[in-house]
């Protein structure tokens, strides 16, 4: 067993955070863009409800982000977007469906976009919270 954080400390706002996580799909309007999978990286913050888990040392108190990579990978694999803001959003509204997921940061980095000649990459970042909407 292990031991517990003392009950003296105060913890606010948890954040777990993945990072790199480097997946493909279809993204881009042009016509090279849209005939094969691109890499993609995806970053993602996560502000949690609560951190029972720091006493507890158990998966079931907190985010299981094995599951969030999962389902996040398996959203993205399979998604066609044109835009980096609609895949972005669309991870966004997954990721803040998770019930101890309160606010979420998504950041979806493309490389080598066609678009951008010079450019090794482009990359597109948004945060949202948990609405109602999420809730139910």
């Amino acid at each position: 067993m292990s031991e517990q954080v003392s009950k003296k400390l105060i913890f606010k706002s948890p954040i777990l955070e993945i990072s790199g996580l480097r997946l493909r799909c279809i993204l881009g309007h042009l016509p090279e863009e849209r005939k094969h999978k691109q890499e993609i990286t995806v970053d993602i913050q996560m502000r949690l409800e609560e951190v029972v888990a720091i006493n507890t040392d158990s998966l079931e108190d907190t985010l299981d982000y094995a599951q969030v990579i999962e389902e996040i990978s398996q959203f993205v694999e399979n998604s066609s977007y044109q835009l980096m803001e609609a895949l972005v959003g669309a991870i966004l509204e997954k990721v803040l469906q998770f019930p101890k997921v309160k606010q979420a940061w998504v950041r979806v980095e493309k490389r080598t976009p066609f678009a951008l000649r010079f450019a090794q990459n482009a990359a597109f970042s948004l945060t949202a919270l948990r609405s109602s909407i999420c809730q139910s």
